[in-house]
């Protein structure tokens, strides 16, 4: 199975709470190996997203590095 299906499959059917959970602790532990994970949910906002979002979503990254 691949990174992305495992990612996917792991976080599937977690509620909204859960789901910002695992991301906040994910962050808050600056567990490298979290990162590649983390990189796949951003694949999914950024696939889903609109041109405008997208633009937003740049414009917040370029403003936090």
């Amino acid at each position: 199975m691949d990174l992305r299906k495992k990612t996917i499959s792991n976080l599937k059917g977690l509620s909204e709470k859960d789901l910002k959970y695992t991301i906040m602790e994910a962050m808050h532990y600056k567990d490298d190996t979290l990162l590649p994970s983390l990189g796949v949910l951003f694949e999914l906002v950024w696939k889903d997203a609109n041109p405008m979002e997208r633009k937003q979503i740049i414009k917040i990254i370029k403003s936090n590095i």
